[in-house]
């Protein structure tokens, strides 16, 4: 059981493909907590890179559908996994997120990720459900 919109495949996807970028704004972890702080969101993408504490900001609705793929993939648990987030670096040093397989994918699958959160509203429901 997920929450959201999703996303599943159209084709198989192998171990270790780039599945998708996880598109949004690129901004400190700092300022990512103060946002955070303001308003949560479940579409900030908190990471290490070099050293230091950034944030991926992909609250905002793009205004392409073609950048969205990344922020409607939904949190799955352990078991139901097949990506994980990573880092890769562009030309100009800049860190970019890409959701990249951890297992062969079927075409039809839904793709599904940890958030890396402890607390997640849903998860708390499944648990009390014991689901």
């Amino acid at each position: 059981m997920t929450s959201g919109r999703g996303v599943r495949t159209r084709t198989p996807i192998l171990l270790g493909e780039e599945i998708c970028e996880y598109v949004g704004e690129l901004i400190s972890g700092e300022e990512g907590e103060k946002r955070e702080k303001e308003v949560e969101s479940v579409f900030r993408f908190f990471f290490q890179h070099s050293g230091k504490e950034w944030c991926m900001d992909a609250t905002k609705e793009p205004e392409r559908d073609e950048e969205s793929f990344g922020r409607l993939v939904n949190h799955g648990r352990k078991e139901e996994q097949n990506a994980r987030m990573k880092v890769k670096v562009d030309g100009s040093g800049t860190p970019r997120l890409m959701l990249c397989a951890i297992r062969n994918t079927q075409p039809g699958e839904e793709i599904l990720y940890d958030y890396g959160l402890k607390e997640l509203p849903w998860m708390e429901i499944r648990i009390s459900l014991g689901t």
